[in-house]
């Protein structure tokens, strides 16, 4: 097997960025950075992935740009933190500097420098053994973007929308040992891992036989969400008529998000409504540690949703009206601090699921997100179950075997129980990083091993 590193991401990234300007996702008057440039960061937050700070795994995002770039964004909400003089970039600098720039929150400038030439690193001569300058010494940290969180809980799922958008530049995402993801603006282009350069794939969970099995579970969503707020349609242009499934979907990525970010890994197994850890068929598979049947986020989900609803139909109104009375800005001001409660309320309960996933053993929900109980032990053994399929695709339509001894014992807990549960879907998260969505297809078990969550492809 091959692997590939940084460097062959550069025709990768050059072909997306192209596509993108074709669709008009990159403006007509950006530029693409040079080749040496760009391979020079790529280089420097591959070898960043793999270091630690005090037994920390460093996590940040590089953003290739200039100050004069950010100010021509004319976003005011854009904060910057120029330093004076410039910092070298190395590897060295970037550990010092990835904990006070939080990814979620900001980006770590970088730039060229002018004239190929700056002040030379602490520690170190400038020169390469040739007598040219070193790849990295031709460029320079200039400072930290402060970007605020919405961007990236808007990308993750949650928040209303974004406020601040990250610059249109070139971003390099340092999340996971071993893995970079590179995006434009918001677009993602292309991510290494795990050896392999892999491109964004429609998510397995928003469409496919994986989605299948939370498609009831979104349905009674949306019907539960019309019915209170008394429509029959929730978009009737037709143009976004199915944003109450995707807001339903987007909890279970936020919680495979969550149990990422607390670096243990950790699996989730989502069963039909209905069942109970009491159940026969469920007994004869699975080993409840804690059986803890919860009412779940079913409400509060809903609630979000028609919250959000009311409040932008509230705002439309009062953008059309001649005159606004008093009680109209209560009234709105009322809907809003009410949807920031459930939305606290909602974020409590994902990190909260995602503390259990801790826990060794699975978490176990029901399509309704209502807790069963956590520390579960998959009992049932598949001896016949030798080989499972990897899709290359969300429907599944290209698949390859592999033998499923290959795997971890978390991966091959939840890989039995799909085998042995049809009606049931597993996501995975590894101690990596790695999510992955497993359901059995037909006589086959289907994994799903490069889930994407969010709009920075991290």
């Amino acid at each position: 097997m091959a692997f590939a590193y940084p460097g062959d991401l550069i025709p990768v990234i050059q072909a997306r960025w192209e596509e993108g300007r074709r669709r008009g996702s990159v403006m007509p008057t950006d530029r693409l950075p040079p080749p040496e440039i760009i391979r020079t960061v790529l280089e420097m937050a591959y070898h960043l992935s793999f270091q630690t700070e005090e037994q920390r795994r460093i996590q940040c995002q590089i953003a290739l740009c200039s100050p004069d770039l950010v100010d021509a964004a004319n976003n005011p909400a854009l904060e910057q933190v120029v330093f004076r003089p410039p910092r070298p970039f190395t590897l060295a600098e970037l550990l010092q500097l990835a904990p006070a720039a939080d990814p979620s929150v900001a980006l770590i400038g970088v730039e060229p420098r002018a004239g190929g030439s700056g002040p030379r690193a602490e520690g170190g001569a400038c020169q390469a053994a040739d007598g040219g300058l070193r790849a990295e010494d031709r460029l320079q940290i200039w400072g930290l973007v402060n970007i605020g969180s919405d961007w990236w809980e808007f990308s993750h799922g949650s928040g209303l929308g974004p406020a601040v958008f990250p610059p249109p530049c070139l971003i390099v995402s340092v999340m996971e040992p071993g893995s970079i993801s590179v995006s434009w603006g918001g677009l993602v282009l292309a991510t290494l891992r795990d050896g392999r350069v892999a491109l964004p794939q429609e998510n397995p969970l928003h469409r496919g036989p994986a989605a299948r099995f939370l498609a009831p579970g979104a349905e009674a969503f949306a019907r539960a969400v019309l019915r209170e707020l008394g429509l029959d349609r929730w978009d009737p242009e037709g143009e976004d008529e199915e944003y109450p499934q995707r807001f339903y979907r987007h909890y279970l990525e936020r919680l495979a998000h969550h149990i990422r970010m607390r670096q243990h890994g950790g699996t989730v197994l989502l069963v039909p409504g209905g069942v109970s850890p009491e159940d026969r068929w469920m007994a004869r598979r699975v080993a409840f540690k804690y059986v803890a049947p919860a009412p779940g986020v079913w409400e509060l989900l809903v609630r979000c949703l028609v919250l959000r609803r009311r409040l932008a139909d509230r705002q439309g109104q009062m953008e059309r009206a001649e005159t606004i009375a008093g009680a109209e800005f209560r009234a709105l001001q009322d809907l809003s601090l009410e949807l920031q409660a459930v939305e606290r309320a909602l974020s409590e309960s994902v990190r909260f699921l995602a503390a259990l996933a801790a826990v060794d053993g699975a978490l176990v929900l029901n399509d309704r997100y209502q807790l069963l109980g956590f520390g579960a032990e998959v009992i049932a053994m598949a001896p016949e179950l030798r080989t499972i399929r990897l899709a290359r695709d969300a429907l599944a339509r290209e698949t390859e075997p592999w033998p499923i001894d290959a795997f971890g014992t978390r991966h091959r807990s939840a890989l039995r129980f799909c085998y042995h549960c049809p009606d049931a879907l597993a996501v995975i998260v590894s101690q990596d990083g790695d999510v992955r969505v497993a359901r059995r297809v037909g006589d086959d078990v289907v994994l799903w091993p490069e889930v994407t969550l969010g709009e920075l492809g991290i």
